[in-house]
């Protein structure tokens, strides 16, 4: 979103396909340090020392989650244990389970207490307005049997399902319910659906928690809010589609998604096919969003730190107008398939993104996965993005070149392959590489870059090849990296073609085929060891040979772009500078 860029360069915009890329094998067949996906084991070859943060503190140490206290809370509906017994049509004053059927006209009112299980065989409820409404503070759950349907027709706009309290809905095998609704689909305190399928078409919200006790009351000061208060969606091995004109889903405070879920949501019309800072702008319609609670009579935004998104599992597909996924707070991402469209970002955390497992492909977006602080950790990450493939901002930054504290990358496992029109990955602090593999493609021209940061850019450990163009530099790798790292720049793009290193014997250490020409090059890998020798190569041009490794960061080129190209972290000698 454009309150999280940092002003420290301008974003250009283009999206190409995700280039082809590859690490290839020892003579042995092994893949050198157990990637993709692993973490190497160690720094082989590289500068000696360990991966504890030195200076930088425990800036490489992953930030704890509230993902369990999230979870713990997440478990609310009380089941009734009454008698089933028809439902006569009019309003329901005592708990108990209320077996409903046929066709219906009529909203199925509820003003109870006490837990209502209502039982669907084969349900048809159309209405003008509300299709079914719990108005007391009672749990409600929704067990469906067979093919249901409800839709409202009023065109001013009414919920479908509006419930005071917690809602499940749950199903036989097999079971269904499709709804049409002119407003949000389904409200409630809290949403957990678990085993059954939903196809919702709602012209505000799909799925819309809302914590009942903040709805328009007058508070003196902030209140008090905590997981337990309710205000979460919750999708356990179900098959949802939504497609609405806001959002898919929004929760108050959280939303988890886990099991065999399969999640397909369309917001807005989903992402446009060309993709501009003008456009991002005015997008409108995320896929799914925890956060921006408002409260009292004047609807205040209650500025809370544990606003939290957590996907564990599932397909989720999801093509956003606006953002994809978004939370106001932290969003982990430990395991699932991922396929994402966005308008504007694909994954976006105020605070704190940590993708720890699973696949994630991010094929169309302004920018592709942003957070104050990123850090990946294990998974697949795949991005094509308009502007930055990568970012860490928190609305804050100001001036060029000064770190911002608050912001930081760190890769320490998976593989990240990135193309991107803006710059490849972007940190308004520090960018620390300790494991796992990371392939960018960042412009060819222009000014933005493979790497940028406006703190420190080291690489400890890891799998990294980074093209770009040489007229803006962005930021050399610091000569306190502890693997060692080649740069390599020359004045004029080099056609597309395989980038890759190589030992004395000829045998390819590290490869990656990018999606554009380019310029520059940085390279490391553990195999890149003190004193040993080494060529580079695009294609069949041999690029440098002979390389001998003397230093943390080995530079080769010449380079005559823009003069201060290189941010903190190492530096050109000025413009038309020669090493």
């Amino acid at each position: 979103m454009k309150k999280f860029l940092c002003v420290a360069l301008t974003a250009l915009m283009l999206c190409l396909p995700l280039a082809a890329c590859s690490i290839s094998r020892s003579p042995s067949g092994e893949v050198p340090g157990g990637i993709p996906g692993g973490i190497p084991g160690g720094n082989t070859g590289g500068n000696t020392g360990d991966n504890t943060g030195d200076d930088l503190g425990t800036v490489v140490t992953p930030t704890s989650t509230n993902a369990e206290a999230a979870k713990a809370a997440a478990n609310v509906v009380s089941l009734p244990t009454a008698t089933e017994k028809e439902y006569d049509g009019s309003t329901i004053t005592e708990g108990g389970v209320y077996a409903v059927r046929g066709s219906l006209d009529k909203k199925i009112s509820i003003v109870c207490d006490a837990a209502v299980e209502l039982k669907f065989y084969d349900v048809t409820l159309s209405v003008a307005k509300k299709a079914l409404e719990a108005e007391g503070a009672g749990d409600v759950i929704l067990t469906l049997s067979g093919e249901n349907f409800i839709q409202n027709t009023n065109p001013d706009g009414s919920n479908g399902i509006d419930v005071l309290g917690d809602l499940l809905i749950r199903g036989e095998a097999g079971a269904s319910l499709t709804m049409d609704v002119t407003k949000n689909a389904v409200t409630a305190n809290s949403i957990t659906v678990e085993g059954t399928s939903l196809d919702i078409t709602a012209q505000k919200d799909g799925l819309h928690a809302e914590i009942a006790r903040y709805d328009d009351v007058a508070f003196t000061g902030v209140p008090g809010l905590s997981y337990a208060d309710g205000g979460f969606v919750h999708l356990k091995d179900a098959e949802v589609a939504l497609t609405t004109t806001d959002d898919g889903i929004q929760a108050d405070t959280f939303v988890w998604v886990e099991g065999e879920t399969t999640l397909t949501v369309t917001t807005n019309g989903g992402a446009p096919t060309t993709i501009t800072e003008a456009s991002s702008d005015a997008a409108s319609g995320k896929g799914v969003k925890a956060g921006a609670l408002d409260y009292g009579a004047d609807k205040t935004d209650l500025a809370w730190d544990k606003y939290f998104l957590l996907i564990e599992g599932g397909n989720l597909t999801v093509n956003a107008n606006d953002d994809a996924f978004h939370s106001d707070g932290e969003i982990v991402i430990s395991g699932g398939t991922l396929s994402i469209a966005s308008g504007d970002d694909g994954i976006h955390a105020e605070k704190l993104l940590t993708i720890s497992d699973g696949k994630i492909d991010i094929s169309r977006c302004y920018e592709g996965a942003e957070a104050a602080k990123v850090e990946i950790l294990g998974g697949e990450l795949g991005v094509v993005a308009a502007d930055d493939g990568v970012n860490a901002a928190d609305g804050t930054q100001a001036i060029p070149g000064n770190k911002n504290p608050n912001c930081r990358i760190l890769i320490s496992g998976g593989k990240t392959t990135v193309v991107s029109s803006g710059d490849g990955v972007d940190s308004n602090g520090d960018f620390i590489m300790t494991g796992g593999t990371l392939f960018v493609t960042g412009p060819s021209s222009g000014d933005n870059t493979a790497l940028d940061t406006d703190g420190e850019t080291r690489i400890d450990g890891g799998y990294l090849i980074a093209v770009g163009c040489s007229g803006m530099m962005g930021s050399s790798p610091s000569n306190s990296s502890k693997q060692n790292v080649i740069v390599y720049t020359q004045n004029s793009n080099l056609s597309v073609s395989e980038v890759y290193v190589a030992d004395m014997g000829g045998t390819k250490l590290l490869s990656y085929t990018p999606a554009r020409a380019f310029s520059n090059i940085v390279v490391s890998c553990p195999e890149l060891a003190t004193g040993g020798t080494f060529s580079l190569h695009a294609g069949t041009q041999t690029l440098a040979e002979s390389i001998v490794i003397a230093s943390s960061v080995t530079r080769l080129g010449t380079q005559s772009g823009r003069p201060g190209g290189f941010g903190p972290g190492g530096g050109w000698g000025g413009p038309g500078g020669k090493w």
